[in-house]
């Protein structure tokens, strides 16, 4: 008798959701938040639930196992760049051209993008937007897929502006920055989603909200040829090896990470190891600056990622661990037609 109940309570249980007791067995578990879907073009917003996510992490371990991301993704690992030991913010850095000689796409540094973030500016307070500054602020953004971006939710989410434009330069290594007049390298986001657990937080408890500080954006148009990083979650240990690509704002020697606005237009790399992790976030001793918030922390030997860049500091530097829910996030993102 006793066994017939067992297994009459098993069957209840999957008939109800495969998918959701095998999710239970994940070990961080970010369900107690909605997410906000903006729609770019439109300049609306919607409140979803992560609970609408397909459980892609039930039934895959990294997002190159995605139906259409075979084809895209290429499995040549990237070249070592020299370790930094320690967090020198005086340190210098290597630079990365996401192209060789050729203009042919370099892995996986051409799948770091360039973010230029325009906001509108009140200067005398009126209320009145007084002018648009096209390239008032810059981060970095990764490719997960062809049309689909990763980056900091810290770079749309502005906490003294309003936020008006958002730009997306690919293949850019120059020694300054994409000129919002005549650079044509860039597309546009149709749409992205965060987690309201950050837009909730973000002025008034960054602790909370450094744990939620990502963002998922599908663009308008594929970037052709660049590189596709994969994700996968849940498997960083202490002391591996990664690496950080991105877009500081200054690489040079005596300019640290208070650099204001000196707009550098170098993708600069650093390899580190992993000091510390817990179910949000992890330190790492890559050396960091301002503009680098949104590039990938990514294995060093193999390219897959396990973080976003989202904090400099001049004694760690930081990221958003890529849980369960921001992968299945990444994942939806990513099949979406």
């Amino acid at each position: 008798m006793k066994k017939i109940l067992v297994f009459c309570i098993v069957i209840c249980l999957v008939s109800v959701s495969p998918l959701s007791i095998l999710a239970q067995s994940n070990a961080t578990d970010y369900s107690e938040y909605d997410l906000i879907e903006y729609d770019y073009v439109n300049k609306t917003e919607r409140i979803i639930s992560v609970d609408e996510m397909y459980d892609y992490s039930a039934v895959t371990s990294t997002t190159y196992e995605l139906s259409n991301m075979a084809s895209y993704l290429e499995n040549n690992a990237s070249e070592e760049a020299s370790t930094f030991n320690i967090i020198d913010p005086n340190a210098s850095f290597d630079k990365t051209s996401p192209t060789d000689s050729n203009g042919n796409p370099v892995a996986p540094y051409s799948g770091v993008m360039y973010l230029m973030i325009g906001v509108n500016m009140d200067f005398d307070s009126d209320g009145i937007v007084d002018m648009y500054v096209a390239d008032y602020s810059q981060g970095t953004g990764f490719l997960v897929a062809p049309d689909v971006l990763v980056t900091a939710a810290h770079c749309i989410c502005l906490e003294e502006h309003e936020l008006a434009s958002v730009r997306v330069y690919y293949y850019h290594h120059r020694a300054i920055a994409p000129s919002a007049t005549y650079s044509t390298d860039y597309v546009y986001p149709s749409q992205w989603v965060y987690s309201t657990a950050y837009s909730n937080n973000f002025v008034t408890d960054k602790a909370t909200a450094s744990k939620y500080d990502w963002c998922v954006m599908k663009l308008q148009e594929d970037i052709v040829g660049a590189y596709n990083f994969s994700c996968t979650y849940n498997s960083v240990q202490l002391n591996d090896a990664v690496s950080l690509s991105g877009y500081p704002r200054c690489e040079l020697i005596d300019c640290g990470n208070d650099c204001g606005h000196i707009n550098n237009g170098y993708q600069i790399t650093s390899t580190g190891t992993v000091t510390e992790i817990d179910a949000y976030n992890l330190k790492y001793t890559n050396n960091s600056r301002s503009g680098h918030s949104g590039g990938p922390i990514y294995y060093t030997n193999s390219n897959v990622c396990v973080a976003i860049h989202s904090a400099t500091g001049t004694t760690y530097t930081k990221g958003v661990l890529i849980s369960n829910s921001i992968y299945n996030v990444i994942a939806e993102y990513i099949q979406m037609e």
